[in-house]
């Protein structure tokens, strides 16, 4: 997840593998969350090699956060995340049909992100500027 485009933050590094993802969708549950996901297996090999999550937090049925969108960097350029996004949309749409905005954010500088979030029709509708600071250690 490092080569998202995150401006000047400083991102750690974080893997996500099988046994994270159970843990993380165990805990929604836990919250009350409802969640739907799409992925891109790689028939070769059997990779999940792309995936996207929407999730609704609240008990509002009109409103859902478009959480992750990932296409591993050895298949990007296949339009990948526009594919599993859209996939994900729709299937979405088709069990919650209360549902009216989906929100999504994007870094400034992650032009695939954004140019597919338009392709999918989001229109920007705020800008956050986030801060960072370096905590000495004790």
């Amino acid at each position: 997840m490092l080569d998202a485009p995150t401006g000047d933050l400083a991102v750690v590094q974080q893997v996500h593998d099988a046994a994270r993802v159970r843990r993380q969708e165990a805990d929604e549950l836990r919250r009350g969350y409802r969640s739907y996901s799409t992925a891109a297996r790689h028939d070769a090999t059997g990779q999940v090699v792309a995936r996207t999550k929407l999730s609704f937090e609240s008990e509002d049925d009109t409103h859902a956060r478009q959480r992750i969108t990932i296409v591993e960097p050895a298949h990007r350029g296949r339009r990948l995340g526009l594919a599993v996004k859209s996939a994900n949309h729709a299937y979405t749409r088709a069990n919650e049909p209360a549902l009216v905005f989906i929100d999504a954010w994007n870094a400034e500088d992650n032009t695939h992100m954004r140019a597919v979030n338009a392709a999918l029709g989001f229109e920007p509708v705020d800008r956050w500027s986030v801060f960072q600071l370096a905590v000495p250690s004790a």
